[in-house]
């Protein structure tokens, strides 16, 4: 299907932004969700189950750093998630003090259905949209993050700590690379 927008939008830039967001979030995600094995999770609870799954065996405090919540959110969240058999937690086997998370089957089972899902309404989208405008969304969502990583504070916050799916093409990994080695952390 062909790109219905000719002419350049009349809405202002943030509110394209905005709306842009929404349909990521709020329709892809949360129409993911809804026929996953999870589909009461909140929107931090599915943040949560995410960066389990991409850092098995994490502490709670990794698990708050990642988030950027409190340790005692954090503590509130992994009790709801254990709550739902979505992840299970056990002591280290190098340090009693802490203790590890990690996702369930079920768990498992519903990132895995939610992220197919949203990857798979994301190529719906796009599939729709005329092969050089979808070229150049691409191009242009890879330059604005691009031109968006200039400090390292803005790293940081835009870092998907993704763990072990970590890419080395990433734009985040190659921003961090560009600033001094001690003021960017380590992801």
């Amino acid at each position: 299907m062909p790109s219905r927008a000719s002419a350049p939008s009349r809405i202002p830039f943030n509110k394209l932004c905005d709306i842009f967001v929404n349909v990521i979030e709020r329709v892809l995600t949360e129409h993911a969700l809804q026929g996953a094995p999870c589909s009461d999770l909140s929107g931090s609870q599915w943040q949560g189950l995410l960066f389990i799954q991409r850092h098995q065996q994490c502490s709670i405090r990794q698990l708050a750093e990642g988030l950027g919540v409190s340790h005692p959110a954090a503590v509130k969240l992994v009790e709801r998630l254990v709550r739902k058999g979505l992840i299970e937690r056990r002591e280290s086997e190098t340090d009693r003090r802490v203790v590890e998370l990690r996702l369930s089957a079920l768990g498992r089972r519903c990132t895995d259905h939610v992220r197919d899902q949203r990857a798979r309404g994301l190529e719906r989208i796009m599939s729709q949209l005329a092969s050089e405008d979808a070229d150049g969304l691409r191009r242009g969502l890879n330059a604005f993050v691009e031109a968006a990583l200039d400090t390292p504070a803005t790293v940081c916050k835009v870092c998907l700590r993704c763990g072990v799916e970590h890419v080395g093409e990433c734009l985040v990994n190659h921003a961090r690379d560009g600033f001094a080695p001690t003021t960017v952390a380590q992801v």
